[in-house]
Parts: structure tokens; sequence; C-alpha cells
């Protein structure tokens, strides 16, 4: 009987351990818990952001290509227009010039059809291009 009882006092200890154990084990992992959720908040707070960040940059990006698509577009109107101011005073400087020749060159600084070769040699300085979007452009050429 004396030996049940002796081990009915080490099965009583050993339960206190145990519940002791557990609330140990318990707490580590609240803790272990908190400090990655801890984490991962702070990681959602650095991608909101980031979100936004990218988000600014998108608008700024927009209104950039915006402003240099409305300066592309009034450099080609000045464009067109320092053409047809150089024509006509071509004309009046050569008023011998071929009547079809100056039909063709207002044409072409008023964005009309391309110049007819048949007409004459084009400009050697310029090269006239039409855009994707149907806009004509005139750029330098190089002399090599």
């Amino acid at each position: 009987m004396q030996n049940l009882d002796t081990l009915d006092d080490r099965m009583a200890r050993l339960d206190g351990i145990e519940q002791r154990l557990s609330g140990r084990v318990d707490s580590a992992a609240d803790r272990v818990d908190r400090a990655i959720q801890g984490r991962i908040d702070q990681v959602d707070a650095g991608l909101a952001g980031l979100a936004d960040g990218l988000g600014q940059l998108r608008v700024s990006v927009g209104q950039s290509v915006d402003t240099l698509d409305d300066t592309s577009a009034r450099l080609d109107e000045t464009f067109a227009g320092a053409l047809l101011a150089i024509t006509e005073l071509t004309e009046t400087a050569n008023s011998s010039q071929n009547t079809e020749q100056r039909r063709a060159v207002k044409f072409a600084a008023q964005g009309g059809p391309p110049f007819d070769e048949s007409l004459g040699p084009a400009s050697p300085e310029f090269q006239r291009q039409e855009l994707p979007d149907g806009s004509v452009a005139y750029r330098r050429v190089e002399a090599r």
C-alpha cells in the first residue's frame, strides 16, 4: 500500500510539472505568434506605401507624357508655319518657279500629300516622315 501512496505522490508531482511545461510552451508559442504577426503587419504597411508611391509615379508619368504630346504638337504646328513662311518668301523671291512645284511645297508644309519627286529634288537638309498616328514630322538629315 505504501508503494501505491508513493506512486500516487509521484504522479501528482508529474501532473504539476506537465501543467507548468504546458504553460511555458503556450506562452512561448504566443510570443512567437505575436512576433510573426508584427512582422507581417510591417510588411503589409511597407507594401501599402510602395503601392501608393507607384500610383503617384504612374500619375506623374502620365502627366509628363501628356505634356510632351502637347509640346510636340505645338512644335509640329510651329515648324509647319515656319516652312510655309519660308515657302512664301521663296515664292516672292523667285516668281519664275513652277506653279505645280509651289503647290506641292504648300501641301507638304500643311501636312498634305507627300512631295512629288517629279517636281524636283526635295530639300537635302530635312526628311519628311509620316508617323503611325497620322502626323507628319520633319527630321534634319545629318551630312556624312
